[in-house]
């Protein structure tokens, strides 16, 4: 059985409570929670979750063939509130309310890509450039019963925000899928916003997950 992101249950239970009006910042640990939130609609949560119930096996999966048109030509997608505009292959669906909220497309049961947008993490005492380099750790972490790897992870800028971005493999759920992460922090407008791409390793793509993901542009001054 697959989790189905349109009925996200766990993120329900997850999500911070978080006013629109009163934003307020998010501690270290729920940021590992929010990473854990990104997942349930992700690809590798759903792999997992047909693992953990003994579901369909790899070949009795539906998976989607690759869309092989450039990410150029893929619409470019705005939310209403014009926080961010990202070129997605379909329209997106989308999960929650502001500040918490996902946009996400689905090919079969096999693709999914994604926009997370969460309000930004309390540093804790840690300096940005801490919680940016320790973010791929926490991932691996909340994914530790599927046993993940880091494959590899980078620091940088994106949208002139400080930013990580990591692939990661998951080596016991079937299929064995990659997922490709960034994570922008922007201190300007206070949230914390990811986008990501994750598939069957097989048929995982990383120069088209790459164009994806650099396709985002975050814009300043969103409505509050």
């Amino acid at each position: 059985m697959w989790f189905d992101p349109r009925c996200p249950r766990e993120i329900a239970a997850l999500a911070g409570k978080v006013s629109c009006k009163n934003p307020r910042l998010v501690g270290v640990r729920e940021l590992r929670l929010r990473l854990l939130t990104v997942l349930l609609v992700g690809q590798v949560a759903g792999a997992c979750s047909a693992v953990r119930s003994g579901g369909s096996r790899e070949a009795d999966l539906p998976l989607a063939r690759p869309d092989q048109r450039p990410v150029t030509e893929w619409q470019l997608f705005t939310p209403p509130d014009g926080s961010f505009s990202v070129r997605m292959p379909s329209a997106p669906k989308v999960s929650g309310t502001p500040p918490e909220v996902d946009y996400f497309v689905t090919i079969g049961r096999s693709a999914t890509y994604q926009v997370h947008m969460s309000p930004f993490p309390n540093p804790g005492g840690r300096s940005l450039k801490e919680v940016v380099e320790s973010t791929p750790e926490a991932m691996v972490e909340v994914l530790r019963e599927y046993g993940p790897r880091l494959i590899w992870s980078e620091t940088g800028h994106a949208s002139g925000d400080s930013c990580v971005t990591f692939l990661v493999e998951t080596t016991t759920a079937r299929p064995q899928t990659r997922a490709l992460y960034r994570v922008i922090f922007d201190v300007v407008d206070l949230r914390m916003v990811t986008i990501s791409y994750g598939a069957p390793a097989d048929r995982f793509q990383e120069p088209r997950a790459k164009e994806f993901i650099a396709s985002l542009t975050l814009r300043r001054g969103r409505p509050r």
